[in-house]
């Protein structure tokens, strides 16, 4: 080779050197990789080569290792069968399982497999058969290579081998929640659930809710709502659309127990009375019966079933004294809350609005506990003499009458008011002290001549 040759091959293998140094990476400890000996231009040309470029050996990457599980999903208690690849020649390979599908769960130690010479390992040398412990649903699986540390992860899916369903309760109130979990049935299916009249009993089925279920054949938690439905005995069933599988569990449908509080909860005849309670259907309407006598005011829950000051209703006024049942039923579930009142004997009093004067003044009245509701006449002296004038005491026995009464212009010293209350026949009195202006009595001209006295010698 002369000289004119070797300066035409030193560019060339400046090239070659180049690409070589970026293949490998700057710094890096790695050997380069052998570069192949390209023809210059003019070998090219002799030879008829395409070869412009030169071929850089790169190191390839080591594939994670791959798992296979059949069959998918497995039935409880069953066998299946792992194979794997990916693994170091002839190194053994630990397989292991979740007991459930949390990342902290507890790990069971399934097999030892052997990989062969190409780090695969065959389902003849890895036949599991599963614990009993391992329940339906997913469940992480390991293959872990003991010489290389390589891992292989699969989900390893578990069938129960009937259908199985899970309450929260089995006694469900009226309009109450129901959490339920199911599963057992075909993988990805469709499952009705129902709620149907027990044996003996007459009525049409309920549509609850429908599940679908993942690989295992399991469905999620589900909460539902009971619809509007008597107390008593169901069967909740459970149909699967693939095969017609079907479950039936009874489930009891537990009345309504509301309770309730009244406001207040004493006081006499006639008095108005509100409610608070827990307890009845949302938004129903409420009947309230006091003694036994259906009262005409509804009361009206609110969407979760509770009534807050509601009302009000009246104590009747004939009520006698003592205790005095309320009893609230709910039109449509019938459920039913009883509050004792309190009833209290009336004590009424009456108050003046000026307790002296002169004859002929005018007098107005007040007062308290007197039936709820009830008129009151005011009378003079007696009860017996004739009214003067009238009021009606309000809902809580409190009095006030809009017309005043004038003391007599012949009174002298007091004058007695007599209030006497329509529905309840009780008397109530408040004294008028009469004052004398001057000391005058009635038919005098003249106040009374008061004796001299002379004082001094």
């Amino acid at each position: 080779m002369d000289m004119e040759q070797v300066l035409v091959r030193i560019p060339w293998l400046i090239v070659v050197a180049f690409v070589a140094f970026v293949a490998v990476g700057c710094g890096t400890s790695s050997p380069p990789p052998a570069a192949v000996d390209v023809a210059t231009p003019e070998e090219a040309a002799n030879t008829g080569s395409d070869a412009s470029v030169p071929v850089v050996a790169a190191t390839g990457r080591i594939p994670t290792p791959v798992l296979a599980i059949n069959p998918q999903p497995a039935l409880q208690s069953g066998q299946v069968h792992v194979t794997g690849k990916g693994f170091g020649p002839g190194e053994s390979v630990s397989i292991s399982v979740g007991k459930s599908a949390d990342a902290g769960s507890e790990r069971l130690a399934l097999a030892t497999a052997v990989a062969s010479d190409d780090g695969s390992f065959s389902t003849d040398s890895a036949t599991l058969t599963l614990p009993d412990e391992l329940l339906s649903g997913a469940h992480p699986l390991d293959a872990i290579g003991q010489t290389s540390g390589r891992r292989g992860t699969a989900t390893l899916w578990i069938r129960a081998p009937q259908p199985w369903l899970v309450l929260d309760s089995y006694d469900v109130p009226q309009y109450g929640d129901l959490g339920l979990v199911a599963g057992g049935f075909e993988p990805m299916d469709q499952v009705k659930v129902s709620l149907e009249p027990a044996a003996g009993t007459t009525g049409s089925a309920v549509s609850l809710v429908g599940l679908t279920t993942d690989q295992a054949g399991n469905a999620a938690w589900t909460q539902v709502k009971l619809p509007s439905l008597a107390a008593g005995t169901y069967s909740m069933v459970l149909r699967g659309q693939s095969n017609a599988a079907e479950l039936r569990r009874d489930v009891h449908v537990t009345p309504l127990k509301p309770t309730v509080e009244l406001s207040p909860w004493a006081g006499p005849p006639g008095v108005p009375v509100q409610f608070n309670a827990r307890g009845f259907a949302p938004n129903e309407h409420i009947h309230v019966s006091v003694g036994g006598a259906v009262d005409t005011t509804g009361l009206q829950a609110d969407e979760w079933g509770n009534l807050w000051g509601a009302g009000p209703i009246h104590i009747p006024q004939t009520a006698s004294t003592g205790t005095l049942a309320l009893n609230l039923v709910g039109d449509e579930s019938n459920a039913t809350s009883s509050a004792e009142f309190k009833v209290l004997d009336p004590k009424p009093w009456l108050e003046l609005t000026s307790w002296s004067g002169a004859p002929g003044a005018p007098v107005g009245f007040g007062g308290g506990g007197w039936i709820g509701g009830e008129p009151v006449s005011i009378h003079i002296g007696s009860a017996t003499n004739p009214a003067q004038a009238s009021g009606t005491a309000d809902d809580n026995g409190w009095l006030k009458v809009a017309t005043p009464v004038y003391v007599p212009n012949d009174a002298e010293d007091t004058v007695i008011f007599v209030a006497v209350g329509e529905r309840s026949h009780l008397v109530s009195a408040a004294t008028f002290t009469v004052v004398l202006p001057f000391g005058l009595r009635p038919g005098q001209s003249q106040p009374p001549q008061v004796p001299q006295v002379k004082t001094g010698g």
